[in-house]
């Protein structure tokens, strides 16, 4: 089964920070959808786990200069070898795998260059 949660993204000069709701599943792919948009905007997106948020989560995500326009992002972890460390991280080389949730909650974080930036960020998740 799959599942969409959105954040409606919209400020001028501060940063803006969204949580979501709580799912379980893997992360298959974000859109982002600008309807008014400030090139230098960059985005972050976390995994909490903790409800309280005390610094336990995992950011996943990292696009600087990234919202000026539509586009459509599968993020993945590297590859981990048997002894748990990661194979490598060059995506060209090293297929990655999903990121996995557990009752977690995705935070995203958009810090706008100076000038406005709105639109919707999409993040579809499978069961």
């Amino acid at each position: 089964m799959f599942s969409r949660q959105l954040f409606e993204i919209n400020t001028d000069t501060g940063t803006q920070v969204q949580t979501g709701m709580n799912f379980s599943g893997a992360i298959m792919q974000v859109r982002w959808v600008p309807t008014t948009a400030d090139t230098g905007a960059d985005l972050s997106m976390t995994l909490l786990p903790n409800d309280s948020d005390t610094g336990d989560g995992w950011q996943f995500a990292s696009y600087a200069d990234s919202l000026g326009s539509q586009f459509t992002k599968a993020p993945t972890q590297p590859m981990h070898l048997s002894d748990g460390d990661a194979a490598g991280s060059d995506p060209d080389t090293q297929p990655g795998v999903p990121i996995v949730a557990a009752g977690d909650r995705i935070k995203v974080e958009v810090v706008p260059g100076g000038a406005a930036v709105a639109g919707r960020l999409y993040v579809w998740t499978a069961d």
